[in-house]
């Protein structure tokens, strides 16, 4: 199977209470993450739903052809140990489709939401085994370079 790394990336700027495009990959994250299945099918669907549809967000969606194969959502949020951040709320790519583009593509719309919501901090988690999550706070390059990034959302 080819890799997602081809494949473009979607941006959709999404309000709140938008249906997600990640529905897809909340089914297949169930079945392959087995600290999910720790509630029953409906609850991790419909929690995973409310959480990421509660709030105004910028989704990065790859597809093949028309499947969704990898995804996420980005929104500012305030977070309590680095104040306003920009938050990974949700992010997974499909097995067969790893390594992929997107989470570079990932990191490049945090900065860039950074810097539109002059939040200094990008904040997202890294799976390092079953179970366990490191939560990690990044300086947004606007903070460090005092200048403005490259590339634009628009583009």
């Amino acid at each position: 199977m080819g890799k997602a790394k081809s494949r473009p990336i979607v941006r959709y700027w999404m309000e709140e209470d938008d249906p997600t495009y990640l529905l897809p990959l909340f089914q297949q994250a169930y079945k392959e993450f087995p600290e999910f299945r720790t509630q029953p099918y409906e609850e991790y669907i419909q929690g995973t739903l409310d959480s990421v549809e509660d709030s105004p967000r910028l989704e990065l969606v790859q597809y093949n052809e028309t499947t969704v194969v990898a995804g996420a959502a980005l929104t500012p949020v305030y977070d309590p140990h680095v104040g306003r951040t920009i938050a990974v709320l949700w992010q997974y790519v499909l097995p067969e489709y790893r390594p992929s583009a997107l989470v570079r593509e990932v990191l490049r719309a945090a900065q860039e939401l950074a810097q539109v919501h002059n939040a200094p901090t990008i904040t997202y988690s890294h799976r390092s085994g079953v179970g366990t999550y490191i939560i990690k706070y990044r300086k947004a390059a606007w903070v460090i370079h005092s200048k403005p990034l490259r590339k634009s959302l628009a583009q």
